[in-house]
């Protein structure tokens, strides 16, 4: 399957985009390993998560609404967060790909969930952690990566909170849901 994954996100991404994609894919394998995941999915799910991303926006949702979860009002106003979404569809129908846990990690990884499994929250950290992202230098990067995996994907949602404000953007209520649940809040 990763010859197959990997000639199918070479012919859907910008080779600056792939190269993205490759070291989030070797970056979660490597968290994988660290927190008792399978590797090869976090190979996969790396690999895979952005195969949408460089769509057209009316193509994204197209593609995000064939999962039958209809669109949140924080998803209309901005359809870009769909493309973890649209991946997950587009991956399950054109690569046959079943494992419940990479889906997942593909359509978490733009804003997290709660509840999510530990390949998503694997996911979603290097996503924003793989080591060429600009907006962190290199010690804060591995600081953040030496952190168990909870409070590394809450390192993860403070600093895209903070990102997000600096741009007056609004936050995706599953991040802010995310957010309070590892912080131990019900929301209540």
């Amino acid at each position: 399957m990763l010859e197959k994954a990997r000639a199918y996100a070479e012919s859907r991404l910008s080779p600056e985009r792939l190269r993205h994609c490759e070291r989030t894919a070797a970056l979660s394998a490597s968290l994988c390993l660290r927190f008792g995941q399978d590797p090869a999915a976090g190979t996969l799910a790396g690999l895979l998560h952005d195969v949408a991303r460089e769509e057209s926006l009316d193509r994204i949702r197209e593609s995000a609404l064939a999962d039958g979860e209809g669109l949140a009002s924080w998803e209309g106003a901005s359809p870009i967060v769909l493309h973890g979404r649209a991946a997950a569809v587009l991956v399950r129908r054109e690569l046959g790909l079943e494992d419940r846990a990479i889906l997942e990690a593909l359509r978490d990884h733009v804003t997290g969930r709660p509840s999510m499994g530990s390949l998503s929250r694997i996911v979603f950290a290097a996503d924003f952690l793989e080591p060429t992202r600009g907006f962190l230098g290199e010690d804060e990067r591995l600081g953040i990566l030496s952190q168990e995996l909870d409070p590394m994907v809450l390192d993860v949602l403070l600093r895209t909170f903070r990102f997000l404000e600096g741009r007056a953007l609004p936050v995706a209520e599953p991040s802010l849901e995310l957010y309070q649940e590892l912080q131990g809040h019900d929301g209540t």
